[in-house]
């Protein structure tokens, strides 16, 4: 009985391991507001955001990633239909990334503080966008659709006179 219950735990064990975690860069007890709710107080408070990459724009001494933001998952990532309508908000970061290496449209999550704000045409309107000292970026691989039941069932799972075979 004891083997039995060490092999059990053994197995799931290594079955909860293969599950999703949060990457190691994004990790941590982030409490501070959302984008939609930021505010000049809140500047300096350190805050995970996340959502869907607009943009990537390479600037003379930074580079800006607008994002889209939605709620985060228990794993830090972007869930796909969020209830809350998001917010636009910049993740900026000292140096050069190239935008090659940011697919538009793909799911991000960043960890940073919120260094203030910045205003920005969006069309004929001027946004105002909360913009966050970027420490770390994680790009997530896109999300698969896996079809749970790829063939059609057997014959006999929808025709109830399989046991009477051949017809006369």
């Amino acid at each position: 009985m004891q083997r039995l219950r060490a092999i059990t735990a053994l197995v799931l064990g290594a079955a909860l391991s293969g599950c999703a975690s949060t990457p190691e860069q994004l990790r941590g007890g982030y409490t501070g507001p959302e984008p939609a709710e930021a505010t000049e107080e809140d500047i300096g408070t350190a805050v995970r955001w996340g959502g869907r990459l607009l943009e990537v724009q390479p600037q003379r001494d930074r580079t800006c990633f607008e994002i889209l933001a939605r709620e985060l998952d228990d794993v830090a990532r972007p869930v796909e239909s969020s209830t809350r309508p998001g917010r636009r908000f910049l993740a900026c970061r000292e140096g050069f990334a190239d935008p090659a290496s940011y697919p538009a449209e793909s799911d991000i999550t960043v960890v940073g503080e919120i260094s203030g704000f910045e205003t920005r045409a969006i069309g004929e309107y001027d946004y105002r966008y909360p913009v966050l000292g970027l420490d770390a970026a994680h790009i997530w691989p896109e999300r698969r659709v896996v079809d749970p039941s790829p063939l059609p069932p057997p014959r006999w799972w929808y025709d109830p006179y399989w046991r009477y075979y051949p017809y006369p």
